[in-house]
């Protein structure tokens, strides 16, 4: 007779929906519209929320593109939640002085 192992249902479900909680399950898949100052550090992009808080920006090439131009001013932000501080980039706009 041949021993079989068998994945527990945690390791199935994280094998099924890959991708829709963290492991602290935080709400992964969010669309946010975030405004706040682009700034740079060692671990890369960040954007700095005009109320507080802080997001770490997962960037395509396009989005990294205007982001090296635009370090230090104001932005507007689009994209979905990847982790517990980090927002996958889908659009990157200059803030235009009326928004807030």
């Amino acid at each position: 007779m041949s021993r079989r192992t068998f994945a527990c249902p945690l390791i199935l479900w994280q094998i099924i929906l890959p991708g829709l909680c963290t492991e602290d399950n935080m709400p992964m898949g969010t669309k946010y519209r975030v405004v706040g100052q682009l700034n740079f550090d060692a671990a890369g992009y960040l954007l700095r929320v005009d109320g507080g808080g802080t997001w770490r920006l997962d960037l395509g090439l396009r989005s990294w593109w205007l982001a090296r131009r635009w370090g230090g001013q104001r932005v507007v932000v689009f994209g979905m939640r990847e982790g517990f501080d980090t927002l996958s980039v889908k659009r990157i706009e200059r803030c235009d002085p009326r928004q807030s």
